[in-house]
């Protein structure tokens, strides 16, 4: 069935899995770098007032990572925000809005659970952590397609999404996040 171009079918949604797949390892790669160039008296500095530093840019992706994991695992999921009919409107509103232009809507705030601490680490160590995030996330789609090829996770804002709809998401907005630290890279 297809709702405003959000709507995946089965068949329709292994076709382009290698495609999403791809472009999402290049939206972690770009991320990465970008990340890695940031100098590390810069990785504790907001990039303005009352904004993320790029410790915290990166901490809020790792746990975004882990919670798509443990929702695909079915080891819990991220608590749904709003009524039902506003999840609904934002997900053909704004939703339909983020793939169209494959961009992320600036004015969205992070859900409690993924946002991070004041201080979530060192470099090294969070680099290391969003390699493993992104690794096991993408190694937990795989799965998951092979074996629940129907299977959704639930999104605190949009509700129910596909894999596929899930991998598109995260690389818009992974890319996001990435745009923040090219301005302190």
């Amino acid at each position: 069935m297809v709702s405003r171009g959000i709507e995946i079918t089965a068949t329709s949604a292994i076709r382009p899995l290698a495609g999403l797949l791809a472009d999402h390892d290049a939206a972690a790669t770009e991320f990465l770098e970008l990340a890695a160039s940031v100098s590390p008296d810069d990785w504790h500095v907001p990039r303005a007032p009352g904004k993320w530093t790029p410790a915290q840019e990166t901490k809020h992706l790792i746990l975004g990572y882990e919670a798509f994991v443990r929702d695909l695992r079915g080891e819990g999921r991220l608590r749904v925000r709003g009524r039902w009919w506003q999840r609904r409107l934002w997900r053909w509103v704004v939703l339909t809005r983020i793939f169209a232009r494959g961009e992320m809507v600036r004015t969205a705030p992070a859900p409690r659970e993924v946002r991070p601490a004041e201080r979530p680490g060192d470099k090294e160590a969070l680099l290391a952590d969003f390699r493993r995030a992104v690794s096991t996330f993408r190694t937990t789609i795989v799965e998951t397609q092979r074996t629940s090829p129907r299977r959704c996770v639930t999104h605190p804002y949009f509700d129910a999404l596909t894999l596929s709809q899930l991998l598109r998401l995260c690389a818009i907005h992974t890319r996001h996040h990435a745009g923040f630290l090219q301005r302190q890279a």
